[in-house]
């Protein structure tokens, strides 16, 4: 099976939609692993795209919050202050039938020998996976041999030999074919809509907060076992004129 990897689309439709033409038709279902709103201008074009799409989804913490589902000991004021405005305004937007979309995707998903998650299967929605460590108390709790997750919006692979006893972060190599056999991985295919691992905005009047130029992705064929870190550079400054309308970057 062929599997198109996204993860932290976060309302950028026009990223998105840049993943969507590069990937082109060379797979058969999207895993999606959360955060499809927060941040950017589209979350119900996003939402409306993913929904249409064969897909495996997993919630996110900005889902979950978007959502309108009861999320304490959480709440909104454990968001950084962008966040926090950006979430309420995509609340204030989405239909009552886009929030119980969010509402019902499941926490943590199990296809085959990968599971998905947002944040990591310790504590799905929230914790976030940045070291050796974290991968390893990760794998304490899955019972498979490569775990997905997003949420950092940085693209990163970890590779842990059978048994736990090493654990390697390697620097992920762009559109070069990466096997995953013979360990177990725990992989980030970085973010759609806000990649951290690039500069966000390289001209003074731009919001630190704005887009970058790029979108990341990752392609996977679960027989082979090979997977594929990818970057597709688009026009950013639609989603920025449109975040700057709703107030959306300070």
């Amino acid at each position: 099976m062929r599997v198109l990897i996204v993860s932290d689309i976060h309302g950028n439709l026009e990223a998105l939609r840049a993943v969507l033409g590069d990937a082109a038709s060379r797979w058969d279902i999207v895993w999606n692993l959360g955060d499809i709103v927060g941040y950017g201008p589209d979350p119900s074009d996003c939402l409306d795209i993913v929904a249409s799409l064969p897909n495996l989804s997993v919630i996110g913490n900005h889902d979950l919050m978007a959502s309108g589902t009861d999320t304490r000991p959480i709440g909104l004021d454990d968001f950084n202050d962008h966040a926090k405005a950006a979430l309420r305004w995509t609340m204030g937007i989405l239909k009552p039938d886009e929030k119980a979309y969010l509402a019902k995707l499941p926490e943590i998903v199990e296809s085959g020998a990968f599971t998905l998650v947002h944040g990591s299967p310790v504590n799905p929605i929230w914790q976030y996976i940045f070291s050796p460590e974290d991968v390893r108390e990760a794998f304490q709790y899955i019972s498979t041999s490569y775990c997905l997750s997003g949420h950092t919006h940085y693209t990163v692979a970890y590779r842990m030999e059978r048994g736990g006893d090493l654990v390697e972060w390697m620097d992920a190599p762009l559109n070069e074919p990466l096997s995953l056999r013979g360990a177990s991985w725990l992989l980030n295919p970085g973010s759609v809509g806000f990649p951290r691992d690039l500069a966000s905005a390289s001209r003074k009047n731009i919001s630190p907060f704005a887009p970058p130029a790029a979108a990341a992705y990752a392609m996977l064929d679960t027989e082979t076992l090979a997977w594929s870190f990818r970057r597709v550079p688009y026009n950013n400054r639609p989603t920025i004129k449109k975040m700057e309308k709703a107030g959306l970057l300070r």
